[in-house]
């Protein structure tokens, strides 16, 4: 089930959510993943939505999403369009358009 992260608001600065790709990706309960965001954001951590996977169930309903690995933002339901990152890390290259 959900991790309650009020007690890893000192130790951690961001959580990734990212749903499995691929021919045996496994379900993705996107319940759960927007119960982690809820409890990430009451303890003050920066949440990161990769992708919702190839498989993602939603109120216990298959999420029919056009993007194949479910990393199309635009087309996710909008709880889950959080791509936070803390100020201590450096962007990614893949956010900078490729300058680190």
């Amino acid at each position: 089930g959900p991790i309650d992260y009020a007690d890893y608001g000192d130790v951690l600065d961001l959580v990734i959510l990212d749903g499995e790709s691929g021919g045996k990706a496994r379900m993705c309960d996107l319940d759960a993943m927007a119960a982690t965001i809820t409890s990430c954001r009451a303890a003050e951590i920066k949440v990161f939505v990769k992708q919702l996977g190839a498989k993602p169930m939603y109120h216990q309903q298959p999420l029919t999403l056009k993007s194949r690995k479910g990393g199309d933002m635009k087309e996710c339901p909008a709880v889950f369009e959080v791509r936070e990152m803390p100020a201590s890390t450096p962007m990614l290259k893949e956010q900078s358009g490729g300058r680190a």
